[in-house]
């Protein structure tokens, strides 16, 4: 399990292409050591991943988290269910996730989800 990033010029640029989600956007491997699901408006889904205390690499959590986003009619705009299901067999399996993380914008000590993929 590592943690990498590239320089930040580099992401900055990989950003402006649209090759990266955020500039500040990082990517991890490992699995997964503890899914933590807690009410909604609370880091629904938290993430922990075996060895990573600091996955955005700010000194912020020890936890990646995402969470369901809605459009101005209440309508869920992601594939939350799916991202859900698909960590917990992840899980169970032990498989190795990548995971592409950033910064909340809102809070930046708190680590969000981008995208992820499983091997």
């Amino acid at each position: 399990m590592f943690a990498f990033g590239a320089p930040k010029l580099v992401r900055s640029v990989l950003a402006s292409v649209g090759l990266l989600i955020a500039a500040d956007a990082s990517a991890l491997t490992g699995t997964i050591q503890e899914l933590y699901f807690s009410g909604q408006g609370n880091f629904p889904v938290r993430i922990f991943l075996h060895g990573v205390t600091d996955p955005c690499g700010n000194g912020g959590s020890a936890f990646v988290y995402f969470a369901p986003a809605y459009d101005s009619l209440g309508r869920e705009t992601a594939n939350y269910n799916v991202y859900a299901a698909a960590l917990m067999m992840a899980k169970a399996q032990g498989s190795t996730v990548a995971l592409v993380v950033a910064p909340d914008t809102a809070n930046p000590s708190f680590c969000k989800l981008v995208e992820f993929g499983m091997h």
